[in-house]
C-alpha cells in the first residue's frame, strides 16, 4: 500500500507593517499639542483654519508612516528599521511645527507691542493738537515701517491663506508708506511757513514753481484720499491681485473697517479741507502775480503796503479763508486722534 504524501507544514505568515503602540501614542500627543497651540494662538474658528488644523495633524501621521513603510520594505521587513524611521521623521515634523509656532508667537508679540505704541502715539498727537503743536509724523512713519517688517516676517513663517493675508497686508502697508512719502515731499515743496508772505513773492518762474508745488500737493492729497476710501478699495486690490477668496477679502475688509472705525469719514473731511486750501493757494498766487505793482514792502517795518483798500480787503479775505480752512482741518485731526482703538 502506497504511503500518502506528507503535507508540508504551513508557511509562516508574511510579516505585516504596523505602527507600534508607541508611534500611535506619540501621534496622539502631537494631535493634542497641535490643538492646544491652535487655541493658544486664538486662530479663527473658520472652515479654512479648522481644515488646516486637521490637515496638518493628519499629515504629520501620513508622511512619517509612508517613509517608515518604504524603509521597512527595503530593510527586509524589519520592524525596528520601520519604527526608527517613523520616530525620526515624526520628530522632525514636530520640531518644524514648534519652530513655526515660536516664530508666529514672536511676530504676534511684536504686533501687540506696535498696537500699544500706536495708542501712545495717538495720545501724544492729541496733546500736541490741543496745545497747537505739530503732530509727530516721523514717529508714525517708523511705526508703519516696523509693522511692514513684522508682516514680512509673518508671511515668511506662514503658509497657505495666512501667508496670502500677511503678504497682501504688507503690500498695502508699503503702498501707504510710499504715498505718505510723496505727500510729505509735497508739503515741504509748498513751503507753508513762507507761502502766504507777499514779501517773499516773486513773479515769473518763481510764481510758476509755486503753482507746480500746489499741483503736486493736490495730487498727493488725492492719492491719500483714494488710499483711505471707506470701501477699502486699495486693500481689496492687493488681495484680489493675489487670488484671495471672496471670504478672505470680506474678512480683511471687515478688519480694515473695524480698525479704522470712524476715522475714515474724518480722513475724507481732512482731504476735503486740503482741496479747499489748494484752491485758495492758487487764488493767492493769481492775486499776488496780477497785482505785483500794486503793493510794496515798507522798508522801515517790513509790512505790506497796498495801493488801495480793495486790494487789502482781497488779501485779508484770502488769508482769512486759509486760516478758517486750516482751523477746520485741525478740528478734524483732533477728532480723529480722539477716536478710541477698535477692540
Amino acid at each position: 500500500m502506497d504511503t500518502p504524501p506528507q503535507v508540508p507544514p504551513p508557511l509562516p505568515p508574511h510579516p505585516r507593517f504596523n505602527l507600534s503602540r508607541g508611534a500611535w501614542i506619540a501621534w496622539a500627543a502631537y494631535a493634542v499639542l497641535n490643538l492646544a497651540l491652535f487655541l493658544i494662538r486664538k486662530s479663527p474658528a473658520d472652515a479654512y483654519h479648522i481644515g488646516e488644523l486637521f490637515g496638518g495633524t493628519v499629515g504629520a501621521l501620513i508622511l512619517p508612516t509612508i517613509l517608515a513603510l518604504i524603509v521597512w520594505r527595503l530593510s527586509g521587513r524589519s520592524a525596528v528599521a520601520g519604527s526608527a524611521t517613523f520616530y525620526v521623521v515624526f520628530g522632525f515634523v514636530m520640531l518644524g511645527q514648534l519652530s513655526q509656532f515660536a516664530r508666529k508667537s514672536e511676530s504676534s508679540a511684536a504686533m501687540n507691542q506696535l498696537a500699544k505704541e500706536s495708542q501712545q502715539l495717538r495720545e501724544e498727537q492729541r496733546a500736541a493738537l490741543a496745545q497747537g503743536r505739530p503732530i509727530d509724523d516721523a514717529k508714525a512713519v517708523k511705526l508703519a515701517e516696523r509693522a511692514s517688517a513684522n508682516l514680512a516676517a509673518e508671511a515668511a513663517n506662514s503658509s497657505g491663506n495666512d501667508r496670502l493675508v500677511a503678504e497682501a497686508s504688507k503690500a498695502f502697508m508699503d503702498e501707504v508708506l510710499a504715498v505718505k512719502k510723496r505727500y510729505d515731499q509735497a508739503i515741504v515743496g509748498i513751503d507753508a511757513d513762507n507761502f502766504w508772505s507777499l514779501a517773499k513773492f516773486s513773479t515769473g518762474a518763481p510764481a510758476e514753481a509755486r503753482r507746480e508745488a500746489v499741483r503736486a500737493y493736490v495730487k498727493a492729497s488725492t492719492e491719500m484720499r483714494e488710499l483711505y476710501d471707506e470701501d477699502g478699495s486699495a486693500m481689496r486690490r492687493q488681495f484680489e491681485s493675489r487670488g484671495a477668496s471672496a471670504q478672505t477679502i470680506r474678512d480683511a475688509l471687515a478688519g480694515y473697517k473695524k480698525g479704522a472705525g470712524t476715522r475714515l469719514p474724518l480722513l475724507r473731511k481732512i482731504r476735503d479741507c486740503e482741496s479747499q486750501l489748494a484752491q485758495v493757494m492758487q487764488e493767492f498766487i493769481d492775486f499776488a502775480e496780477a497785482n505785483r505793482e500794486q503793493w510794496h514792502v515798507d522798508a522801515t517795518n517790513g509790512k505790506i503796503i497796498f495801493e488801495n483798500q480793495d486790494l487789502l480787503d482781497r488779501y485779508n479775505g484770502l488769508i482769512k479763508r486759509s486760516n478758517e480752512i486750516s482751523a477746520e482741518q485741525t478740528e478734524y485731526q483732533k477728532k480723529m486722534v480722539a477716536v478710541p482703538p477698535a477692540r
